[in-house]
């Protein structure tokens, strides 16, 4: 599951913006999760809680908090995630800061080509994201879920925390990119490679 958030004080009432992105987005990737926000803290606060397959699209000129400050909070917070401006009127300073705290790249809003542009750095950023988190687990499990959708209830005891997990649990942690999943994920290629080894 990809995660694209919007961060646009003015995008939520365009609906038909909105319903192009939709439109767009699913030729990348048909299992994405888009989500608009106008609210800088609130997106903030959200962002923490999702894994490292997430990208932001950002609005530059924003009345609460512009863009440069809400990247440079989202870089003190440690949050690496791809990051896309999106404005109408590119502001150089604005521009420069954002670019010291990795922006990914921008976009101009209202050109003909901004639609497309846009979807290209979305999918250029998925593949940013794809070199940091080993998806092959992930997609394995969610595949064998799909063949299998009686597994999904089937429960797993965490020792370290005294907890039950479902698989479809666990295989959502891996894929959010967790430090519960990464850690899970590892045990389970141990576990393969302690199969494979012991077949012997």
């Amino acid at each position: 599951m990809i995660n694209i958030i919007v961060l646009d004080d003015e995008l939520e009432a365009d609906t038909d913006t909105v319903d192009l992105w939709k439109s767009d987005l699913e030729s990348i990737d048909s299992s994405y999760n888009l989500e608009i926000f106008n609210s800088p803290k609130e997106t903030l606060t959200h962002i923490q809680s999702l894994g490292n397959n997430t990208i932001i699209i950002l609005d530059i000129q924003m009345p609460e908090m512009n863009g440069a400050e809400f990247l440079a909070k989202m870089r003190e917070e440690n949050i690496t995630i791809p990051v896309i401006g999106y404005t109408g009127n590119p502001n150089n300073d604005l521009l420069i800061t954002l670019l010291k705290n990795d922006l990914f790249s921008y976009v101009r809003k209202g050109q003909a080509e901004s639609q497309h542009e846009l979807i290209e750095y979305i999918n250029k950023a998925i593949e940013k994201f794809k070199d940091n988190i080993p998806l092959e687990l992930t997609e394995a499990l969610n595949e064998y879920l799909e063949r299998h959708p009686d597994a999904k209830d089937i429960e797993v005891s965490i020792k370290e925390t005294g907890t039950t997990l479902t698989l479809e649990n666990i295989e959502e942690e891996i894929s959010k990119g967790t430090n519960f999943g990464k850690n899970y994920e590892k045990a389970l290629y141990k576990m393969s490679f302690e199969h494979l080894k012991n077949k012997d």
